[in-house]
């Protein structure tokens, strides 16, 4: 916990007790699975009080921790040292269950604190020679799938921002507006005179400027916050015309 406290600290000059997460933590929070906050609307597939579990329960390690459950004693919670570790995960875990927002980062925090808790049954697991085969299969089984579901995503994004930026290559150096894939654009080196929409509530957008928005996809989560109200300001007072239709759904459009 103090090393979360701490990263919350250094994130918010107030310091971390008043931290956005901190000054909305609820226990109402524990069996909801849907938040409002400033970062938008947020769904998830799990309440959070079963989320913060997940370390223990992810459906990823159902092939070896079934089998674990056989070799488990009540003498491998039973002293000092594993009683802290129990409480710290059961404790953080509470504490992670009343915040309005779900991050697997915030779980890595006491991983290796469940996996000395398991590490005695799967110890006994692994001198049980039948059991050998079965852990070594289960493992390939189970990690090639989920590595390949974790970095399928990140390496559609990469060539998404890749291809988008090779699209604007020819209008840099003018005004853009967007938000989300403004960032990975500078640090792609597109120059332009970036206006974030999230950051700031716009009142005047500049005449001739470019705008790169994604309206179907930040419609629900952004509603009613800046990158939707702006848009739909921009909409309303504006003339704007299509200037490119992007992969993702992303559309370039200049001021009129």
């Amino acid at each position: 916990c103090s090393i979360y406290l701490n990263f919350t600290y250094w994130t918010n000059r107030e310091g971390s007790t008043q931290h956005i997460w901190l000054q909305s933590w609820s226990l109402t929070h524990f069996l909801k699975r849907a938040f409002t906050t400033p970062d938008g609307v947020s769904i998830y597939t799990l309440p959070n009080i079963a989320y913060v579990f997940k370390n223990i329960f992810y459906p990823g390690y159902l092939l070896l921790f079934i089998p674990l459950l056989h070799f488990i004693k009540p003498i491998d919670f039973s002293g000092t040292f594993q009683k802290l570790l129990a409480i710290s995960v059961i404790v953080y875990a509470l504490f992670l269950a009343g915040i309005p927002f779900q991050n697997d980062r915030f779980l890595l925090l006491t991983f290796p604190f469940v996996i000395l808790l398991f590490y005695p049954a799967f110890s006994r697991m692994m001198q049980w020679k039948p059991c050998i085969k079965y852990v070594i299969l289960a493992t390939v089984l189970v990690s090639v799938p989920l590595a390949l579901r974790a970095i399928f995503p990140l390496y559609q994004r990469n060539q998404l921002e890749k291809q988008i930026a090779e699209e604007l290559y020819t209008y840099r150096g003018q005004t853009l507006y967007s938000f989300d894939i403004d960032v990975a654009l500078r640090g792609r080196d597109c120059h332009f005179i970036y206006k974030n929409m999230w950051q700031t509530k716009f009142d005047t957008f500049e005449k001739g400027a470019l705008v790169l928005f994604n309206e179907e996809k930040f419609k629900e989560q952004w509603k009613d916050k800046n990158p939707m109200l702006n848009f739909t300001y921009l909409k309303n007072n504006y003339s704007i015309s299509i200037q490119k239709k992007l992969p993702g759904g992303w559309t370039l459009f200049s001021i009129q």
